[in-house]
């Protein structure tokens, strides 16, 4: 019964020494020939679908794609970036609030030059993300990144591959109405009535245009009725009213430039006033102003 137990023994342990220096020599079987290989890298300029919390936010895509000889030889891929690690993008005004993430979006060591450093775990093709927290809001014009990429691993060669984001940003404008919690103004989405009252008074009513613009901004008015009030049972029957933006009358058909914050809310107070007809023909008056902003 010894004798047995021993031999067991023995060939328990012959089996974990194998096991031990498995590893090794698999490793050791990787030559420098097996590490020559290309390399491409390459950004999608087209950006990705923002998310819900960040919805300024610009996210391009990247990928550096391995040779098969090269995905167990590189253990990371420097990325230096021609504008410095702190703000990777550049535009008309200069550099911008922008960085390089991980597949996960999470933060990248960096070398000592401060070239970052994306990790590959034995994978063909290596993801990464550009982000520009306020993309959707900078300046408008052309903006611009340039990296170069090279591996990283004790037997690849020194080569180099460049690649770069190019990318537009156009004029635009966001605008909502707020009506201050007056009982005579009502917002439906872009949709506005205004209840004048009784206009054998003169009335004004206020509401609240706040814009969201990267660039100038004009503002114009149209209005159905050419500025009048119309009895809708008797059309000849017509009270006229001003619309005044900031304390200043607008008139139909002319444009008012805004004064907005770059990348920030602006917010323009709007009032409409009509004229008292103490005679004024009973009925119900109305008229459609559109109101159009334009980004340039």
């Amino acid at each position: 019964m010894n004798i047995d137990k021993r031999s067991e023994a023995l060939t328990m342990a012959s089996i974990l020494l194998l096991a031990v220096f498995a590893s090794p020599i698999l490793a050791n079987d990787v030559n420098e020939d097996q590490c020559r290989g290309a390399f491409s890298a390459s950004i999608n300029a087209t950006p990705y679908k923002p998310s819900v919390t960040q919805p300024d936010t610009l996210w391009f895509q990247g990928k550096v794609i391995l040779d098969n000889q090269l995905v167990h030889c590189v253990s990371s891929i420097v990325v230096k970036p021609s504008n410095g690690w702190q703000q990777v993008v550049s535009g008309p005004q200069g550099k911008v609030n922008s960085t390089i993430l991980n597949t996960q979006r999470k933060s990248l060591n960096r070398n000592p030059q401060g070239d970052f450093l994306l990790p590959n775990r034995g994978a063909k093709q290596v993801d990464f993300w550009i982000q520009v927290p306020q993309g959707k809001t900078m300046h408008p014009g052309n903006y611009r990144a340039d990296f170069d990429f090279s591996l990283l691993g004790s037997k690849v060669e020194s080569v180099t591959r460049s690649a770069g984001l190019d990318y537009v940003i156009r004029p635009f404008v966001r605008a909502r109405i707020e009506a201050n919690s007056s009982s005579h103004v009502s917002v439906s989405g872009a949709r506005v009535t205004v209840d004048m009252g009784n206009l054998t008074k003169q009335n004004r009513r206020d509401l609240d245009i706040v814009v969201v613009s990267n660039a100038s901004v004009k503002l114009e008015l149209d209005s159905l009725n050419h500025g009048y009030l119309v009895n809708k049972s008797k059309p000849s029957h017509k009270i006229p009213y001003t619309t005044s933006l900031q304390g200043q009358t607008l008139g139909l058909g002319s444009s008012v430039f805004l004064n907005t914050l770059e990348s920030n809310q602006t917010r323009f107070n709007m009032a409409f006033q009509n004229q008292a007809v103490p005679g004024a023909a009973a009925g119900q008056y109305e008229d459609e102003m559109t109101i159009s902003l334009i980004a340039y």
